[in-house]
Parts: structure tokens; C-alpha cells; sequence
């Protein structure tokens, strides 16, 4: 592998070692997601959502579990490819009309494209999901909907615009490892893709705000007394969300501000397959029977904070109300 102006400061066998932490750290996290879709969600999967009909949010369940699913498969090519630079250099024509190539790419820059549209793309379903969880907590507020959305709107904006606008150097056509699409990032092109992620961290902060807000209201009229209740799963399931993304997206934006060239986002599909994980589980969890049937049996008027998923995601919760309040 040839030398980029990037790296004159690392030896060939430096190089090697960041290439390598960074192929392992991202086998941890596709090992992590289907072992997640296999053997621990794809029977809960099965028993509580398919045979119910497509709403807004078993749609958003679906999209999200499927687009990381299917989605990651071209990333595991950009990081496992056997093959010459040559190779990878190659152009592959992705859009003919009339038997004209109209827009072709290199085959690893084309990877690395989709790989961060990949990203961006979780992200945002993960946003939805969230909102539209938080949206149904506070019972179909339209002023708090108004907020999240303006703010995801702004948020996912810029941390779209600063990763997709931080410039990518042309790699020479010796410059592709032997296994895999590793590339370099230069300081400040790491360093915009990491305020992308700061957004992120950011939005996820502001849910954590309106759902733990929530909670403590519904712990102060004694929502909290029963231990598998709606807000006791709200409150822990939300918790546990935050701290398992936080933590991996905020080393994962250490690792964009201060790790080597070959290691900055060594994290990033970490923190995307923790992050759809973690939505897919919050779904999950809100068809769980056992918390159906606690909250089915709820009186409204003991806690008017509760409120009603039925009327959000479609799915009947043994025909009753769970409780509804418009906050």
C-alpha cells in the first residue's frame, strides 16, 4: 500500500495496526446486530408484530430493523474486500439511460458513500422513532411534536450537511489496503464529521430531558409504585437507550477529535448498530403482553400521565385505553 500525504508521519505497519483495530472494532457491531436480530428480537419480532396490520409506527419498526439489516451488507465489503487497488479503483457504472453511463464511481468511494448514507439514514429513523415515542408519552401533545420536529429538523440537518460536506481527499489507486476500503481522514475533515455526531448526541440529550421530565411527573402522582408498569418501562427503557448510545457515540466522537488517521470513526457503526438495536427494543417492549396487561388494567384518573400507544401505533391493547393525557 502506498503512502498518502496523510500518513507520512506513520509507518506501513502503523497504518496496518489502525486498519486492523478499526476492521474489529466494526465486526463487533455487524457481529452484534444479527446476533441481536437472530437469536435475542426476531421471535418477539414475530409474536408481536407481524399479522398486525402497517401503522406509522410498526412501519418506522420495520425500516429500521431491515435498513441496518440489509444496509450494512455493502459495509461489510468496504471493510472485508480481498483485492488489488487496481480493483477497487475500478468504475462501475450505477445509473444507464439508454445505454449511457450516466453517473459511475469507483467501487471503494462508492462503498464509502453508502456507508455514510447508511449512517445518516439510521440516524434519522432512529429520530422518529424517538420522537414518535415521546410524542405518544405526553399524549399527542402538538405544541411538544412542533418542538421535537423543528429541532430534529435543524439538528439532523447540520450533522447531515457536516458529514457529507467535509471534503474526502482522492486516494491514489495504490493507496487501498489489500483487505478492505480503509481510508484516512485529515484533521479538520475529522473534525466536521465529528460536530455531526456531536447533533446527534445532542438530539438524543433533548429526548432524555422530555422523558425523564415526564417520568418524575407520573412517579409524583405515584405512577412508579408498580414495577412493570407503562412509566416504570418508559423511564427504564429510555435510560438505558441514552447511556448505551451516549457512551458509544461519545467515543466515537473522541475518536474523530483526537485518534489517528485511520481510527477516527473507528466507533461509528458501533454507535449506528447500538442505536438501532436500542430503537428496535424500545418498540418492542411497548407490545410486551405482560405490560399490556398492566396497563389495560390501569385506572386513568390514579394517573393521567399514562398514555395511550394505542392510538399511535395502531395495535390493540386488549380493546382498552391505557389512559390518554394532552399535556
Amino acid at each position: 500500500m502506498g503512502t498518502s500525504v496523510l500518513d507520512t508521519a506513520l509507518s506501513p505497519s502503523e497504518i496496518q495496526v489502525q486498519l486492523n483495530v478499526s476492521a474489529y472494532v466494526s465486526l463487533v457491531a455487524f457481529t452484534l446486530l444479527y446476533f441481536d436480530f437472530f437469536s435475542l428480537t426476531f421471535e418477539s419480532e414475530v409474536s408481536r408484530y407481524w399479522g398486525t396490520r402497517i401503522t406509522f409506527a410498526s412501519f418506522f419498526f420495520y425500516l429500521n430493523r431491515y435498513a441496518a439489516f440489509l444496509g450494512v451488507v455493502p459495509i461489510m465489503v468496504q471493510y472485508f474486500w480481498t483485492g488489488g487497488s487496481s480493483v477497487k479503483s475500478e468504475v462501475c457504472c450505477i445509473l444507464i439511460i439508454s445505454f449511457s453511463c450516466l453517473i459511475a464511481i469507483q467501487y471503494c468511494p462508492g462503498l464509502q458513500i453508502h456507508h455514510q448514507v447508511v449512517i445518516i439514514g439510521v440516524q434519522i429513523i432512529v429520530g422518529i422513532i424517538l420522537i414518535m415515542r415521546t410524542y405518544a408519552l405526553y399524549g399527542g401533545s402538538r405544541r411538544l411534536l412542533a418542538f421535537m420536529s423543528c429541532s430534529a429538523v435543524g439538528i439532523f440537518g447540520f450533522s447531515a450537511w457536516s458529514m457529507i460536506s467535509a471534503e474526502r481527499l482522492r486516494q491514489p489507486r495504490a493507496d487501498y489496503p489489500s483487505i478492505g476500503c480503509g481510508f484516512s481522514l485529515s484533521t479538520p475533515m475529522a473534525h466536521r464529521i465529528g460536530y455531526g455526531w456531536i447533533g446527534f448526541l445532542a438530539f438524543d440529550i433533548m429526548i432524555l430531558v422530555f422523558t425523564f421530565r415526564k417520568a418524575c411527573e407520573a412517579c409524583r402522582r405515584g405512577g412508579c409504585a408498580r414495577k412493570h408498569g407503562l412509566v416504570p418501562t418508559l423511564l427504564r427503557d429510555g435510560i438505558l437507550y441514552f447511556l448505551v448510545v451516549a457512551v458509544a457515540n461519545w467515543g466515537n466522537i473522541m475518536s474523530y477529535m483526537f485518534a489517528g488517521p485511520y481510527l477516527r470513526g473507528v466507533g461509528s457503526n458501533l454507535t449506528t448498530v447500538l442505536s438501532t438495536i436500542m430503537a428496535s427494543r424500545l418498540m418492542l417492549s411497548i407490545r410486551d403482553p405482560k405490560l399490556i396487561a398492566s396497563a389495560s388494567h390501569h385506572n386513568v384518573d390514579e394517573d393521567p400521565s399514562i398514555c395511550d400507544f394505542s392510538w399511535s401505533d395502531g395495535y390493540e391493547y386488549d380493546g382498552r385505553s391505557v389512559g390518554l393525557s394532552n399535556g
